[in-house]
């Protein structure tokens, strides 16, 4: 595939409703910039996390889900599921 292929391509996504939205929705959340030093916690790492990009903003999600889990009063179960490449 050359260049220009690859910028046609390129342009007929950017008109694309359903990536315009995808794209809007990515770039809704500002990220901040992640302040740590000697004496912050994993829970404040955590916490932080959430206001980074792409993948540390899933994994402060998941803390927060995880930790909700663990405080409802009806126990559900957890499972961990792994999966190897």
């Amino acid at each position: 595939m050359n260049k220009t292929d690859l910028m046609d391509k390129y342009l007929i996504e950017l008109k694309d409703p359903k990536k315009i939205k995808e794209k809007e929705a990515l770039f809704s959340h500002p990220i901040k910039p992640i302040k740590i030093n000697k004496n912050t916690t994993i829970k404040e790492l955590l916490d932080l996390y959430e206001s980074g990009s792409f993948q540390s903003r899933a994994l402060g999600q998941c803390a927060h889900i995880f930790d909700a889990m663990l405080r409802d009063k009806e126990r559900p179960t957890i499972l961990l599921g792994l999966a190897a490449v």
